[in-house]
């Protein structure tokens, strides 16, 4: 039998810019997440974070993210204040953006993804973050720059189950006492042993959130 193959021309297309046209802004208590599109549309009383659409997680769409986004709103509006946080796996950077938009912490940013980092750099550029928040690449907590900063007060990480159950030693180690751990990445079922297994190693739980089939969980050290 014969093979035939045929060649059509496709048309180039910019599905990035594509995808964040259509990408609607979210409203967060007084946070507003927009793309480039949206800039105008942006409420007076808002504190707005700009988002590119890119091959890196986090435009603030999944439920995971708006999870950890209003857990620390919560946290921040209760009277906690952090002034070093660490965003593990930060994607595009937009946990670490709405934390330097309520506060004036120092924001340290990993990911063991070269796009996530060079994401985070640019979306850090594009909101102005100020200079002393760092962005790099890290395989978890491996990192030697991690020691300059010494321990934290807070520390984002929306991941998935298998590495949020392996960070347990290395979050305990780099965090302060009585710091916080906000979790997420993990559906309802996964978060009873993920919280099973950080109660083992002096955490306890503060609260937790749900939305859909995930769980967002905040933790502190004691």
């Amino acid at each position: 039998y014969s093979i035939k193959f045929y060649i059509t021309e496709i048309r180039y297309t910019d599905w990035v810019a594509k995808v964040e046209r259509k990408l609607t802004p979210i409203s967060l208590q007084n946070i507003f997440i927009h793309g480039t599109h949206h800039r105008k549309k942006i409420p007076l009383n808002k504190k707005s974070v700009e988002i590119q659409a890119a091959m890196a997680f986090g435009t603030g769409h999944h439920s995971t993210t708006k999870s950890c986004i209003s857990v620390y709103l919560n946290l921040i509006k209760k009277g906690n204040v952090f002034n070093n946080i660490l965003d593990v796996g930060c994607g595009t950077g937009i946990l670490s953006i709405v934390a330097s938009k309520i506060s004036k912490a120092r924001i340290t940013s990993i990911d063991n993804d070269i796009i996530a980092v060079q994401t985070t750099k640019h979306n850090f550029s594009k909101n102005h973050i100020i200079p002393k928040s760092k962005v790099f690449r890290s395989d978890g907590f491996n990192h030697n720059h991690l020691n300059r900063f010494s321990k934290f007060d807070l520390i984002f990480a929306n991941i998935l189950f298998q590495p949020l159950k392996n960070m347990v030693k290395p979050a305990n180690k780099y965090l302060v006492k009585e710091g916080i751990l906000i979790l997420s990445g993990i559906s309802i079922k996964q978060s009873i042993k993920i919280e099973r297994i950080y109660l083992g190693h002096n955490f306890k739980k503060v609260t937790s959130h749900n939305e859909e089939n995930w769980m967002t969980l905040v933790m502190k050290k004691f």
